[in-house]
């Protein structure tokens, strides 16, 4: 069997099928759950190799369209709704996808649900509009959402980022600031430090004691790194921060000033943050037997096919906990995952009675 036929799951999964299965009908091979990149690349994989799938998207999204994607070899620069619906277009030529916006409410397992008469995994979904789908794998591609405060949410645009990769190299060479916590800014530091060199850290207050020892955990010569990237910390307290009016909506660069409770205004031209994040839906932590960390993403198997803890589910993109959010990781988590499934179904189908 070639590498790209089953990245290797074929052994893993072989031996916990035995001869004989019973099968519950189902209207769907795979309910796939979210539309945005991770989703899409789920639904295109299987799609491909003619799985009967449904995707649901709500409709919500981490980037709404307020930032280009970068990185994404050969679709550099494209804007998050071009993306999806590019990718819609593709899906459909196969003939084997639906394609609904709605949002899921319920997932629930044949076990779950009592039913064990069937040795294989099948799913009850329920949406908002109270119709109900059945499928025998689930893919979870529910996605996150930044937690910003309101002084950020309100000018948020592509100069105000997170990822380096994804759009640090538009804001090169501009005066830049650090927003959030004092223990993450070294972090920063190290991304953008090619790409800018004039660096304030705002780090709002939290230069701790506590936030000082989880640096220095990290990085135990912190001091020594600021002082050599010439980076300066302000730790006054951010009341706001505002846009230059001469600025508009298609200036490429704009000019931030940010307000202290205490001491001067800076300017800035571009801000990379480090803010927490969280799930944009609750689906998947009202899931029967599907486990979650601490900070609410899906506990997955990354080297075995995507899987998680509640058999013939699957979570990809920025929704599991590998720790990895971005675009390019979101397509790759998504195949990997679809590659798994075909393999599962066909172990399935073969071994069935």
């Amino acid at each position: 069997m070639a590498p790209c036929a089953a990245f290797g799951y074929l052994s893993l999964i072989v031996n916990v099928f035995t001869v004989g299965l019973a099968f519950a009908s189902t209207t769907y091979d795979v309910a796939v759950i979210g539309g945005g990149p991770a989703g899409l690349s789920a639904v295109s994989s299987l799609s491909r190799v003619r799985r009967n799938v449904i995707m649901f998207d709500s409709g919500e999204y981490r980037n709404d369209d307020y930032e280009p994607l970068h990185d994404i070899i050969g679709s550099d620069g494209i804007m998050p709704a071009e993306l999806r619906d590019k990718a819609q277009k593709e899906i459909k030529k196969y003939g084997t996808a639906a394609m609904k916006n709605a949002t899921v409410k319920s997932v629930i397992s044949a076990t779950s649900k009592g039913d064990l008469s069937n040795n294989v995994t099948s799913f009850t979904i329920k949406d908002d509009k109270n119709e109900t789908y059945t499928a025998r794998k689930i893919v979870l591609a529910t996605g996150v959402t930044d937690v910003l405060p309101e002084v950020v949410m309100k000018i948020i645009r592509s100069d105000i980022y997170w990822c380096p990769w994804c759009s640090g190299y538009e804001s090169k060479d501009l005066p830049i600031g650090i927003l959030g916590d004092f223990s993450d800014i070294v972090g920063s530091v190290l991304e953008i430090e090619t790409l800018n060199t004039d660096i304030i850290a705002l780090v709002n207050g939290t230069e701790t004691e506590q936030q000082e020892s989880i640096l220095r955990k990290k990085y135990p010569d912190w001091e020594r790194m600021l002082g050599k990237y010439n980076v300066e910390v302000n730790n006054a307290t951010i009341t706001n921060i505002t846009v230059d009016p001469s600025s508009n909506s298609s200036d490429p660069v704009r000019t931030f000033t940010v307000e202290f409770d205490k001491g001067d205004p800076i300017v800035r031209k571009s801000f990379i943050y480090n803010y927490p994040t969280k799930p944009i839906s609750d689906l998947p932590q009202n899931i029967k037997g599907l486990k979650m960390d601490q900070h609410g993403k899906i506990i997955t198997n990354m080297t075995h096919g995507m899987r998680t803890s509640l058999p013939g589910v699957f979570a990809v993109g920025d929704a599991n906990n590998d720790g990895t959010t971005n675009v390019p990781h979101a397509m790759w988590s998504a195949k990997r995952a679809a590659v798994a499934i075909h393999i599962e179904l066909q172990l399935e189908n073969s071994l069935s009675a």
